[in-house]
């Protein structure tokens, strides 16, 4: 059959249809990814203040206020995880309580909780009793998981804020007419008051807790000092016992991260992931103390006492810093002490070298 109007199959924009297509699902794609990477970098940074959070918060009791800066920055989960931390390293589980738990962590068994605000699965000791050390805490701990926090989370599990315009204000800061009472019936017994909680331990005065921090602030750059240390002396000291004391404690320190990947002991904190048995830190400063101890007339004697000051406060700050238990830092500091030993009686009676 033929026609005056031939069919013309347009080819070339079917092409070209197809070509912006194939674009547009190729920049969703892009587009979609860099939402995923965008949304991966917000989970961490988060993960990171709730880390922060939780150190600070397992340290031992929180001011009010620093409690009630932290809150907006939390959800119920969060917090109820923040709880358990505490309850772990045998505190009561309030943050701004410095008492400890009516009972120790290891005589109740863990359940998985299910926070109806955030909708997250989060693990809780099945008698959240023992957590605390009165009622008191318990329902204050309790009021701040659910009035008091600024986050939820959302589909993509991000926290976000829940009221941004919410002014905290924590059950303890309540006026009496202010509690929320159910309702009690005829059938209702009356309960009898909760009991009074312990007087808090006194604090120690400002200027203790100012030294305190000063310490840590210097102990915290314990690696810096140290190298800043052993490269000074092998300046001003070009001899063979300053190379070998610092061959020496770097042989020590890799002794002692060799061991830690085979003791499983983890540190104080389960939020960190490596195990701390023996301390390195501890090893090296035992190193030290010894060849610095046997050093003789080589080093200034101020310079000596000094020396041996820092490296006794090394594994203290170990201890302070919440970095490492107390076994770990002992345990570390015996290592480096017995290689220093063994390296002399090596050098003198081996290979009498004096």
């Amino acid at each position: 059959m033929s026609s005056s109007h031939p069919l013309k199959l347009d080819v070339v924009d079917d092409e070209l249809r197809r070509e912006k297509r194939g674009k547009q699902l190729a920049t969703a794609a892009v587009d979609t990814m860099n939402d995923v990477r965008a949304i991966e970098r917000a989970k961490k940074a988060q993960d990171l203040v709730e880390l922060k959070l939780t150190m600070k918060m397992t340290d031992g009791a929180l001011s009010l206020s620093e409690f009630k800066r932290s809150l907006p920055l939390l959800s119920a989960a969060s917090l109820a995880r923040i709880e358990h931390e505490r309850h772990l390293a045998d505190l009561c589980a309030y943050p701004t309580c410095s008492n400890r738990p009516r009972g120790a962590y290891g005589s109740a068994r863990d359940t998985l909780r299910i926070d109806r605000i955030s909708l997250s699965v989060y693990s809780q000791n099945s008698s959240t009793d023992i957590a605390f050390c009165g009622s008191v805490c318990q329902q204050r701990a309790q009021w701040a998981r659910t009035r008091c926090v600024g986050k939820v989370e959302s589909d993509t599990s991000l926290l976000v804020d829940r009221n941004p315009h919410q002014r905290v204000k924590l059950l303890e800061e309540q006026t009496p007419t202010q509690f929320i009472h159910p309702a009690i019936s005829s059938n209702t017994p009356l309960l009898p008051a909760p009991p009074t909680p312990p007087t808090p331990p006194t604090p120690p005065t400002p200027r203790i807790t100012m030294l305190m921090h000063a310490f840590d602030g210097v102990m915290k750059h314990t690696n810096k000092i140290v190298t800043a240390a052993c490269i000074l002396t092998l300046i001003t000291h070009p001899c063979f016992s300053s190379i070998y004391a610092m061959a020496g404690a770097g042989i020590a320190a890799l002794i002692a991260k060799t061991l830690k990947r085979f003791i499983i002991h983890p540190r104080p904190y389960p939020s960190c992931k490596h195990n701390g048995m023996p301390s390195t830190h501890s090893t090296v400063a035992g190193w030290l103390f010894v060849n610095l101890l046997s050093s003789g007339s080589a080093v200034h004697p101020a310079l000596r006492v000094a020396g041996l000051l820092y490296l006794i406060a090394i594994p203290i700050s170990r201890i302070t810093l919440g970095l490492h238990s107390c076994v770990q830092v002992s345990c570390g500091a015996a290592l480096g002490v017995v290689l220093a030993l063994g390296a002399i009686y090596f050098r003198q009676f081996v290979l009498s070298v004096y």
